[in-house]
């Protein structure tokens, strides 16, 4: 069973609870007993994980808990006008069916794992615009090439299509790392090659975990990865570095407009944001952005507070970082 399900408590049956969830016959404390469980399992998943999802966390400014209560969270609304959760379909539609507390852990072991690493991987989306391309791009390769993508101990993993059924002990992150570079670059059979390597170089079973690849591939060279277009040809570079230069030149031209020009700023005020923004830049495209913007504006004011710089600044650079976000995903298009 997976490491975070060791929060779960011997005395309590989530079998007995099924059965009363679906039959409708549980009392309010029951069910926000049975709630507050899977938020703790689910907390305690994301522990696990924390090295990967560490930077989501910062530059959300969320916890743990809090990012597991979102996740979770849509299993216990309204199933398509029925009067019952989701959950319930969940379980009522579990193959083979859940008739013992062993297959209930299962069961909850898929489902949590399942909707923290969407929930996770939503969030990656939305904060690291890089992250969301490359995503799209192996997608593109899951698809054309009739790869599978399975869930196993907490994360998803791609696998050959006649492989689907992982039984075995796959790649740890510290092993994946430690692949070869040069397999990474021809976008065409990059999963082929990977594949190949796994089989013949290790003795792990034949998956590849679906987001340190991505990882892998943004951090290999900040020049070159994948990128994914209209056409059927993903082999395309595109340069990260580029892109981050014409994405910061939009965001200086709106800082001037909207803030130098009307008065706003003043010239030295305007000069400390352009390098702000460069620092901005240069962390989002290494997917880390500080959650205290504070930090990135104190070293070019000479003497600015935390309290000055949230009744004057924060405002400012805020729409700035979201400018900046938005025109790096527009150009990724």
């Amino acid at each position: 069973m997976e490491v975070f399900l060791r929060v779960l408590e011997k005395d309590y049956s989530y079998y007995r609870f099924f059965t009363k969830l679906c039959d409708g016959e549980y009392t309010t404390g029951e069910l926000n007993n049975f709630i507050e469980r899977l938020f703790k399992i689910g907390e305690s998943y994301l522990n696990h994980r924390y090295s990967r999802i560490k930077n989501l966390v910062n530059s959300n400014q969320d916890t743990l808990e809090e990012i597991a209560i979102e996740a979770i969270a849509p299993l216990f609304k309204n199933a398509n006008y029925n009067n019952h959760f989701n959950i319930v379909d969940d379980i009522r539609n579990w193959n083979p069916p859940i008739n013992s507390e062993n297959e209930s852990l299962f069961f909850l072991n898929k489902i949590i794992s399942n909707r923290m690493e969407q929930h996770i991987s939503r969030m990656l989306r939305e904060s690291d615009p890089f992250f969301s391309r490359i995503l799209d791009s192996v997608n593109y390769l899951i698809r054309t090439g009739g790869y599978k993508k399975v869930s196993y101990l907490g994360k998803v993993h791609i696998t050959e299509p006649k492989n689907s059924n992982i039984n075995w002990i796959v790649i740890t992150d510290d092993e994946f790392y430690k692949i070869p570079t040069y397999l990474f670059y021809e976008s065409k059979i990059l999963l082929k090659s990977l594949f190949y390597f796994i089989k013949t170089e290790t003795q792990y079973f034949p998956a590849i975990p679906l987001n340190e690849l991505i990882f892998r591939l943004k951090h290999i060279n900040l020049s070159d990865y994948l990128s994914s277009d209209y056409v059927n040809d993903i082999s395309d570079k595109i340069e990260i570095s580029e892109i981050l230069n014409i994405a910061l030149s939009y965001t200086e031209k709106k800082l001037k407009s909207s803030y130098l020009d009307n008065g706003k700023l003043t010239i030295e005020e305007y000069e400390s944001f352009k390098c702000a923004l460069k620092t901005l830049a240069a962390d989002l495209g290494d997917g880390g952005v500080n959650p205290c913007l504070y930090k990135y504006l104190a070293p070019y004011i000479s003497g600015l507070t935390k309290e000055e710089y949230q009744k004057k600044y924060h405002n400012i650079l805020e729409y700035l970082l979201k400018q900046l976000k938005s025109k790096i995903a527009k150009e990724l298009r």
